[in-house]
């Protein structure tokens, strides 16, 4: 599944900016191009597949990010001044790890929805009956199911969720 979405994505977003590296835009302009035109895409691929992707995959993107930003020129701020929020005197550079954990902890939101609401919600919570999905994001991992017995995607969730909650 990984191959076969994540590889044309990044293909496509090297191919533009293929192209785009011969405009003449400023870095500034590089920069907003990355958030307005390949950010959804990017987007979108991590919000409808919720699966485990490499970290590799995530440092390659970034990099390649970086280096259209700043073209063939020596970067002139570090990477920690652009991914900064802009309300904290950064310019917003996307970080694609923090997108990807957005996106699949977006799911914890949604599962708290009416029932009938979002299909695979239902799915899943049928698949572990008695047991309500929202309950086992806050009990200990002892008293969980076992993961096995879960769709892999609420799996991911429920890995990300326990990341977060012990930092």
């Amino acid at each position: 599944m990984i191959s076969l979405n994540y590889a044309p994505l990044t293909n496509i977003c090297n191919s533009n900016f293929q192209k785009w590296k011969d405009l003449h835009l400023s870095w500034m302009g590089r920069l907003n191009t990355i958030k307005m035109v390949v950010l959804p895409k990017i987007l979108y691929v991590f919000r409808m597949l919720s699966l485990q992707v490499p970290l590799q995959l995530f440092k390659t993107v970034q990099t390649t990010l970086n280096k259209f930003v700043w073209g063939d020129m020596k970067p002139r701020l570090p990477l920690s001044l652009l991914q900064l929020n802009p309300t904290e005197g950064g310019l917003g550079l996307p970080k694609l790890l923090t997108y990807y954990i957005s996106a699949i902890l977006e799911s914890v939101i949604r599962l708290h929805a009416p029932k009938n609401t979002f299909q695979w919600a239902d799915m899943e919570q049928d698949k572990i009956l008695p047991t309500p999905l929202t309950s086992i994001l806050w009990s200990p991992k002892a008293h969980r199911p076992i993961t096995n017995v879960l769709y892999p995607t609420f799996a991911l969730t429920l890995k990300v969720w326990d990341t977060l909650r012990s930092n």
